[in-house]
């Protein structure tokens, strides 16, 4: 097992309703009520905080609250509410999940009526990686040897990378993993995963949804075999 730390990583989830919100009215006030009624006991609130953009369609319509006045969001929109939270240091991604259960346990308090459709959980993360020699000794072991020929005796230097989906047999998720070379870190690999669950069952909590995504994760992520070292 090759031993790694994280350096930067990012979360995305997004949540796609089942029917579009098709009457805006009364949306808006009813989810910034909702986000500062979900997090000022958490996060500090600014009214500066919230923005609203509106255009010509329904699809352009949406409301945002920026977290920390930054660039993680939550946004709703007519058919979907998302929940970004980009360029995370280490140990700020406990906050943000913390964030994000948070606002979606608020969101089905308060828009009753909204059901799921899908819930899609996308992160990535650049780690570097421990081990004697340049990053590309160990992404060759995803190298495809017709590749590597055609590089023989020539100048051009060959990266490998990792890349796999995944589908559950009765087509409840579907989950696509990758590894690469860090295009921020000298000696570092970039992780990225999409896990998405389909028909999402009302029934169940979020918080059981999200346990079985960052399941998937975990395992799709063993794969590489990489061995965290905090």
């Amino acid at each position: 097992m090759d031993k790694i730390t994280p350096a930067r990583s990012g979360v995305s989830v997004v949540v796609t309703f089942e029917s579009p919100f098709f009457d805006w009215h009364g949306v808006t006030a009813r989810f910034f009520e909702m986000v500062h009624s979900a997090l000022s006991s958490k996060i500090s609130i600014e009214p500066s905080n919230f923005s609203v953009a509106n255009g010509n369609s329904l699809g352009d319509v949406m409301a945002r609250f920026n977290v920390f006045g930054g660039t993680s969001s939550i946004t709703i929109s007519a058919e979907k509410l998302s929940l970004d939270f980009p360029n995370l240091l280490p140990g700020e991604s406990d906050l943000a999940y913390e964030i994000i259960r948070s606002v979606e346990s608020g969101f089905l308090k308060e828009f009753r009526e909204c059901r799921y459709s899908t819930i899609r959980h996308m992160s990535y993360k650049h780690v570097e990686l421990y081990q004697d020699g340049p990053i590309s000794m160990y992404l060759q072991r995803y190298a495809i040897p017709s590749v590597s020929e055609l590089c023989n005796n020539t100048d051009i230097v060959h990266m490998p990378t990792g890349r796999f989906t995944l589908t559950d047999s009765n087509a409840t998720w579907r989950a696509l993993c990758s590894i690469e070379r860090s295009e921020v870190l000298e000696n570092g690999l970039f992780l990225y995963s999409e896990v998405a669950l389909m028909g999402v069952n009302m029934n169940e909590t979020f918080d059981a949804h999200l346990e079985r995504i960052l399941n998937i994760v975990s395992i799709c992520e063993s794969a590489f075999e990489l061995e965290w070292e905090l």
